[in-house]
């Protein structure tokens, strides 16, 4: 949550950088969702494969690590 501080202390305007943390519903949501334009995601290899996959499917510029 630091990063989302410092970015907010730095100018960034709301709605560029969020944070969110979730399990599967919050996950497929993101990737689904139509306004969504990218996805970076760092954690484990199997949800960073799911995301790719479905994110990507959707046109999303998609970041895994």
């Amino acid at each position: 949550m630091l990063l989302a501080d410092l970015s907010r202390q730095a100018g960034l305007p709301d709605g560029v950088l969020n944070i969110i943390h979730g399990t599967h519903d919050a996950v497929n949501f993101i990737c689904d969702h139509p306004t969504i334009r990218a996805v970076s995601f760092v954690g484990g290899d199997a949800a960073g494969r799911h995301i790719h996959a479905r994110a990507g499917a959707t046109g999303k510029r998609v970041q895994v690590s």
